[in-house]
């Protein structure tokens, strides 16, 4: 329901938790070489890929920050 009733539930469906790197590796993705990030640490690179599609496709990373939540009178003014 455009995901935001849980109907798999009801019908007896396990919950899962997946991520972009998970589904990046099930189509055959390399995994690639050992990264040591700044800030994010121990990583490849393709879950640094899959961390990357996740923040972007999150609606809470765009919804409520800067102008964004000024213009809906959910925040202070940016400066």
């Amino acid at each position: 329901m455009g995901g935001i009733f849980d109907v798999a539930k009801k019908l007896g469906y396990p919950d899962h938790d997946t991520d972009f790197a998970l589904t990046l590796a099930n189509w055959d993705v390399p995994e690639g070489p050992y990264l040591y990030l700044p800030i994010l640490g121990p990583s490849s690179p393709r879950d640094a890929t899959g961390f990357a599609a996740d923040m972007a496709i999150d609606p809470f990373t765009w919804i409520g920050q800067g102008t964004t939540a000024h213009t809906i009178g959910a925040g202070p003014a940016p400066a």
